[in-house]
């Protein structure tokens, strides 16, 4: 007689468990069922393994036979577990949990990154995974030298964050072999030019073309869902390319975000680490300077806190000849106390002005 509670090591059929049982006590199937109460096909269907071991039958086979009713109700849960592990293979969960893990696929299917859908077999959407990150197999690292400015108040998932970079990389790669060498030092000359177009809204557009004599590439590519990317700078064919994702469309945002970047490449930081380390804040304080010189701002500051009118703002913006939306952005950056709410108008959008460099 069984008298464990436990379920066997190995899953057998309860139906083979329950005629043992029978053959042990000298019970037909028929003797069963009325001891049972059950008709004969009933006990003839579990026995045959077309009919499970309910709850309610549980019970009534733990009465009959003096087994606990836990017993059985285990019996049929390992035996369908067995069964389902026999069939993984067929539902490939682990190939695919491999997949959803190495990259965001169905945002990646959704934007027609990948030439796939969410029901194409496993091997098609695999091999479409490792053409896109370029890798031999689902769980290589990609190769990818990047850095990146993200918010440091979230936790951004790093397989999309990956996936956007490489993304990045696909849709500059046309371009900048067409443009001139890169230079350090021709760049650093060209920083006063550069900030010299922050002073309107019209000098936004002309950017790109300011980079790309440069030799420097410019993507805008929207960032991915929980990566809350606002850009990064990374090298394609030997070209340092910035890429933004106008996350915030403003003015100030995109002004701080392309000169954040513009440090890293005059610094060669293109590091695929983990943002918000001492790179990042080192470009942070060069984007905020370059924007805002310290000795200027503090003296604005000290003689026009705390109340900051918009007419003062676009006063002290007009000397440094730096557009207002910038100032407030500063403001809002630099200043404990400085409102979110003051100075709004000046924060104007830059999106439209750049459609034509902005992919999906």
């Amino acid at each position: 007689m069984f008298t464990s509670t436990k379920g066997p090591a190995r899953a057998v059929s309860p139906g083979r468990i329950i005629q043992r049982e029978l053959d042990e006590r000298g019970w037909t199937q028929n003797d069963l069922a009325d001891v049972m109460g059950r008709p004969s096909q009933a006990i003839s269907e579990i026995i045959n393994g077309k009919k499970q071991i309910t709850a309610e039958t549980a019970l009534e086979l733990g009465e009959a036979f003096g087994v606990d009713a836990a017993f059985w109700s285990s019996l049929q849960s390992s035996y369908n577990l067995q069964q389902a592990r026999r069939n993984l293979d067929k539902h490939e969960v682990a190939r695919r949990s491999r997949l959803y893990t190495a990259t965001p696929l169905a945002e990646l299917i959704k934007r027609g990154w990948v030439a796939v859908t969410r029901k194409s077999p496993i091997a098609e959407q695999e091999a479409a995974v490792c053409r896109f990150l370029c890798i031999p197999k689902i769980g290589t690292a990609p190769k990818l030298a990047v850095s990146f400015r993200s918010s440091e108040h979230r936790g951004p998932e790093w397989s999309a964050k990956v996936a956007w970079a490489k993304r990045v990389e696909q849709l500059a790669a046309p371009s900048v072999g067409k443009l001139p060498a890169f230079s350090a030092a021709a760049l650093r000359k060209k920083i006063p030019a550069l900030l010299k177009l922050s002073e309107t809204e019209e000098g936004v557009p002309l950017v790109p073309a300011f980079l790309a004599k440069l030799g420097i590439g410019f993507v805008i590519l929207p960032h991915l869902p929980k990566t809350y990317l606002d850009g990064a700078i990374l090298p394609v064919d030997g070209h340092p390319v910035v890429a933004l994702s106008l996350r915030y469309d403003r003015i100030d945002n995109f002004w701080f975000t392309l000169l954040h970047e513009i440090a890293h490449c005059l610094e060669g930081h293109y590091v695929f680490i983990e943002q918000n380390g001492a790179d990042e804040d080192d470009a942070d304080r060069q984007a905020a300077e370059w924007l805002l010189p310290t000795a200027e701002f503090e003296a604005f500051v000290a003689r026009s806190g705390p109340r900051f009118t918009l007419a003062e703002i676009e006063r002290f913006a007009k000397t440094l000849k730096r557009h207002p939306g910038i100032v407030v952005g500063q403001l809002q950056r630099r200043l404990d106390g400085f409102g979110y709410s003051n100075g709004r108008s000046a924060l104007v959008k830059v999106r439209q002005s750049l459609t034509a460099y902005i992919h999906s």
